[in-house]
C-alpha cells in the first residue's frame, strides 16, 4: 500500500472538507467581530503593561502559559472508522502515513505557538531588561517537540487515570522548570531539566512497548471533528454533528415548571428543555458569557466597554441561531399540530429571554467595574441592540430558513 498517495488522498479530502464550512465561519460579520476584539485585547494588554503593578508574578504567569501550550499537542492522522476493518493488516507499512500525519500535526500547531511568544515578548521585556527572549523561544521549541513526542506515544496507552496523573505531573513539572530558569536558579532549572527527560524517557519507553492503538486514533481523531462541528454549527447547519445531551434536572426544571400544558407552548416547552440539555448552546453561551464578564472587569474605558460588552452580546445571540432549526430533522415533530408562527414566536422569546439576561449582567458588571451611569447608559445601548438583534436579524435568518426548508 502507498502511503503517501494514501496521505494525500486523505489530506486533500480534509482540507476541502474543513474549507466548506470555513467559509461560513469567517464571513464578513464575523471577522469584523474579531478584528474588533483583537484590537480591544491589543489597547488593554498595552494599558496594562504601562500599569504592571511591581508585585504582579510575571515569572509565574509566563511558566504557567508557556507550559500550557506546550502541553498541548492536538495529533491529527487522518484516520476513519473503516480503517479497523481494511488498514489494520498494513499498519506496518503504513508508517510514512502517520509520520506526515505528525509533521502536519507539528507544524499546524505553529499559529498558537508564534502567538504565545509574541504575546508573553512585551510582558517578558517590561519585566526583565537583561534578558534573552530568543534563548526562551529556542527552549519552548525544544520542550515542545518532546512533549509532542509524548503526547504521539500516549496513544497508545490505554489507562487514562495514569494518563491523567502523568499530565498533571508533567505541568507541574515543565511549570517548575520554566520558573527556575526565569528566576535565574541555575542549579534547580539543570535538575529540573535532567529530572523532566528521564521522565519523559521512561514514559515513552512505557508507551513504544505497547503496540499502535488504531481505534484510539480513530476516536482522537473523531473528537476534533466534533469540536470543529460545534464551532461550525453557530453559523451554518452542520449535517455530521452528532449533539451530546445531558439531563440536567434541576436547571430543566427551572426552564420549564411554569409552561403551561397546552398546544401554543408546545415548542416553548420544548426550546427550553432543549437549551438546558444541549451542551451546544448553554455550555458555548456559558463560556462567553464568563469571559465577556472577565473582559469588562479588566477594561476601563467605558467606550471600550461598550463595544467589547456589545460584541459578546452579538456573539451570544449568534451562537444560539442554530436551535431555532435544531430538531428540523426530527420527522416526529411534524406530527406536532403546531403552525410555524408559533414556533417561530416560542424561539424568539427564548432568546429575548437569554439575550436581556446577558444584558443586565453586563450592566451590573460595569455598574461596579465603572460607574452608575455608565452602567445605565450600557443597558440602554445594549437593550436597543438585542432588540434588533432580535427582532430583525434573527427574524430574517429564519424567514430564510423557511424560504429554503
Amino acid at each position: 500500500m502507498d502511503s503517501q498517495q494514501l496521505f494525500k488522498e486523505r489530506f486533500n479530502a480534509h482540507i476541502k472538507h474543513v474549507m466548506r464550512y470555513a467559509q461560513y465561519i469567517l464571513n464578513g460579520h464575523i471577522a469584523i467581530a474579531l478584528i474588533f476584539l483583537v484590537v480591544a485585547i491589543a489597547v488593554v494588554y498595552q494599558q496594562f503593561l504601562i500599569e504592571l503593578p511591581e508585585a504582579f508574578p510575571v515569572s509565574l504567569v509566563m511558566s504557567i502559559l508557556l507550559s500550557l501550550v506546550i502541553l498541548y499537542n492536538p495529533i491529527q492522522t487522518f484516520t476513519k472508522q473503516a480503517d479497523l476493518v481494511f488498514l489494520l493488516p498494513a499498519l506496518e507499512s503504513l508508517k510514512g502515513f502517520f509520520y506526515r500525519g505528525l509533521v502536519y500535526s507539528f507544524f499546524f500547531q505553529s499559529y498558537l505557538m508564534i502567538l504565545i511568544l509574541a504575546a508573553l515578548s512585551p510582558l517578558y521585556h517590561a519585566r526583565f531588561t537583561s534578558g534573552n527572549y530568543l534563548f526562551i523561544i529556542f527552549l519552548f521549541l525544544i520542550f515542545k517537540l518532546w512533549h509532542f513526542i509524548m503526547s504521539w506515544a500516549s496513544l497508545r496507552l490505554r489507562n487514562q487515570t495514569l494518563l491523567l496523573y502523568t499530565r498533571m505531573g508533567l505541568f507541574i513539572f515543565q511549570t517548575f522548570v520554566w520558573y527556575s530558569y526565569l528566576k535565574s536558579w541555575t542549579i534547580m532549572f539543570i535538575l529540573g531539566v535532567i529530572g523532566l527527560f528521564i521522565i519523559l524517557s521512561y514514559l515513552l519507553h512505557l508507551a513504544f512497548a505497547q503496540s499502535l492503538a488504531l481505534d484510539q486514533l480513530i476516536t482522537n481523531d473523531q473528537h476534533r471533528l466534533e469540536r470543529f462541528y460545534r464551532l461550525a454549527s453557530l453559523f451554518t447547519d452542520v449535517r455530521e454533528l452528532s449533539t451530546r445531551v445531558k439531563k440536567r434536572r434541576l436547571l430543566s426544571r427551572m426552564l420549564t415548571s411554569r409552561v403551561l400544558l397546552k398546544q401554543s407552548e408546545t415548542y416553548t416547552y420544548l426550546y427550553r428543555l432543549t437549551f438546558s440539555r444541549s451542551e451546544d448552546y448553554l455550555g458555548l453561551s456559558s463560556r462567553l458569557v464568563v469571559i465577556g464578564v472577565i473582559a469588562l472587569t479588566t477594561i476601563n474605558q467605558p467606550l471600550l466597554s461598550f463595544g467589547v460588552g456589545i460584541l459578546f452580546i452579538y456573539l451570544i445571540g449568534l451562537q444560539l441561531l442554530p436551535l431555532f432549526s435544531h430538531h428540523d430533522t426530527k420527522l416526529w415533530l411534524l406530527l406536532y399540530p403546531v403552525n410555524r408562527q408559533e414556533k417561530t414566536h416560542a424561539f424568539l422569546q427564548l432568546l429575548t429571554a437569554l439575550l436581556s439576561s446577558v444584558v443586565l449582567l453586563f450592566a451590573i458588571t460595569l455598574i461596579f467595574r465603572l460607574t452608575a451611569l455608565d452602567g445605565l447608559l450600557f443597558l440602554v445601548l445594549a437593550g436597543v441592540f438585542s432588540y434588533g438583534f432580535v427582532r430583525v436579524y434573527a427574524k430574517s435568518k429564519m424567514n430564510n430558513r423557511r424560504r429554503y426548508s
